[in-house]
């Protein structure tokens, strides 16, 4: 697990050290890698989307917003947004359970742009990808929300 992380091999590393914690609860040093695996793989899963968000829109502060052509407001917009969350394992989880993340995802992207708002809508939400890891499970999902801006 440890060379695949070495070789950014995140999603790999995680389920690796996912099943090493399993199979021995009490090992600390497993628990800690996954948890260092797991923010590792979150920050290069957002700064691929930011790299990506950072492709298709212009420079300037509320252009950043991919605005909608007819439905999105003058002052705001809709992005695409990439959240991760970690919930206990047992129950299943719809798209809509996870609201909270993408909303919680679009303020960050939005105040690392300098732009802050209280007013995030989410249009559309979609779970990517779970990984199980004994006791929790690891979400992660896309998410299209309007933002409106303050003037």
């Amino acid at each position: 697990a440890e060379r695949l992380q070495e070789h950014g091999q995140l999603r790999q590393a995680v389920l690796y050290y996912a099943k090493v914690c399993e199979a021995r609860p009490g090992c600390q040093e497993a628990a800690i890698n996954l948890r260092m695996a797991e923010s590792a793989l979150r920050d290069q899963q957002q700064q691929q989307q930011q790299q990506s968000a950072a492709r298709h829109a212009p420079e300037s502060g509320a252009a950043l917003l991919h605005h909608a052509a007819q439905t999105a407001p003058a002052n705001g917009g809709r992005m695409d947004v990439f959240w991760m969350e970690t919930r206990p394992m047992g129950d299943a989880h719809a798209a809509s359970d996870f609201d909270a993340c993408a909303i919680a995802a679009a303020h960050r992207e939005l105040r690392q742009r300098g732009l802050d708002t209280p007013f995030v809508m989410v249009l559309q939400n979609r779970i990517v990808d779970s990984i199980q890891d004994g006791a929790v499970t690891l979400w992660s999902g896309r998410a299209l929300v309007e933002a409106t801006l303050v003037p």
